[in-house]
């Protein structure tokens, strides 16, 4: 076993430390070699409690544990150069934050949101010197499919309100932020090119948009039509359509029209407008999606139409696991008709279900009865090994 484990130190206000490895000369980074089960390193130089940057650069495939406390983690994403480690540390301590409040609600509890998240996020939209898209990486929270591999007994509403709520947050206590990093970002006229400058300056601008339209705020909403229509590229128009996608709004749906017009002769462009569609998180979602199969470009033979609509469908949780087991039974209902044929299809977008066993007893129970209904039809190979393998 060899293990090359690239690390630095860092003191409290967040400067690299140089300190010497067992004896060796003084730098800011060293190699460790770990080779045994069991192995001390020992650095000489070091005048404070230091916070070890593990792992930089991705040395090495595997995951790195350690103990770290909230603080020093926050040193992590606000200071430290190296982008995995720093990008690392913020979703840890994202998910601390979105975990720790998510347990309070299903506790009864006030979720226990407050500023800390958004100081960071001013914080870092304040580093002038960070790679644009860089800091959109930093400035993202995990998903609810990464936060859902860390729990057991999801209550997949209550995981979306957890974070919704720090969002909120966010989006409310760092707008300034956002909005300036967007001026800064969108006041240079430049001719569109694929180059990875510009992409990152149009990321971290259509990130800003999102984070300042989830406010909800009128301006924040007009800024996403402005956007929209003074773009020159499709990653800024579907940037200002996501950013409008958080909620239901007349904006929004003014929005879509214009954007279905746009897309309608370009067939993998209207394959989004179908996805933006079913991956709004919102009680009605179900319903207009359901309408969507009867839109006049629907067409089920259309392998990429089908996979956009249900594809984006499922990975909307907070709508897929509704409380009222609609949605697993809707879903179902689609996949038996897709398998009839294009199996492959149908066995991506089960996926979803075939987890079952990891969520609360009345999502769980739900998921078990809909995949031993769907035992009873006459599934593809693709799909019965999937599901008959779930139900083991």
């Amino acid at each position: 076993m060899h293990i090359p484990l690239r690390m630095g130190l860092l003191n409290e206000q967040g400067e690299s430390i140089s300190v010497s490895l067992a004896g060796g000369e003084r730098a800011e980074e060293h190699l460790c070699h770990v080779n045994q089960n069991t192995q001390t390193f020992t650095f000489f130089g070091v005048k404070s409690h230091p916070v070890p940057a593990l792992l930089r650069g991705f040395s090495s495939p595997v995951k790195c544990e350690y103990d770290y406390s909230d603080a020093q983690l926050q040193i992590l994403l606000a200071h430290e150069k190296d982008p995995f480690v720093a990008w690392d540390s913020g979703q840890t301590l994202m998910s601390r934050a979105v975990l720790g409040s998510y347990h309070k609600l299903l506790a009864g509890e006030d979720a226990g949101v407050d500023g800390s998240l958004a100081q960071l996020f001013v914080q870092i939209l304040q580093h002038h010197d960070l790679e644009p898209y860089f800091c959109a990486d930093l400035l993202t929270m995990p998903s609810l499919t990464y936060l859902c591999e860390m729990i057991e007994d999801i209550n997949v509403a209550k995981l979306y309100e957890a974070k919704h709520l720090w969002l909120q947050s966010i989006s409310e206590q760092a707008y300034e932020a956002f909005a300036s990093k967007y001026e800064a970002l969108r006041s240079t006229q430049e001719t569109y090119a694929p180059t990875f400058a510009q992409m990152g300056r149009r990321r971290l601008a259509n990130h800003s948009l999102a984070m300042m339209a989830y406010s909800q705020r009128e301006e924040a909403l007009e800024l996403c039509k402005s956007h929209y229509a003074s773009s020159d590229n499709l990653t800024d128009r579907v940037g200002a359509m996501h950013a409008i996608n958080a909620a239901p709004s007349a904006i929004r749906q003014c929005m879509l029209e214009r954007f279905y017009c746009d897309a309608k002769s370009h067939d993998l462009v209207l394959d989004r407008w179908f996805a933006l569609q079913a991956y709004l998180p919102h009680e009605d979602t179900l319903a207009n999606v359901n309408d969507l199969l009867g839109h006049a470009d629907f067409v089920w033979s259309n392998p990429n139409r089908v996979r956009a609509l249900l594809g984006a469908f499922v990975r909307n949780l907070p709508v897929l696991h509704h409380g009222s087991g609609r949605g697993y039974n809707w879903l179902v209902e689609q996949i038996l008709k897709v398998d009839a044929s294009n199996p492959q299809v149908a066995a991506r977008i089960v996926e979803p279900m075939i987890h079952w066993r990891k969520y609360a007893d009345s999502s769980r129970e739900a998921m078990r009865g809909q995949l031993e209904y769907m035992m009873q039809a006459n599934l593809s190979k693709d799909v019965y090994e999937l599901v008959a393998k779930a139900l083991q």
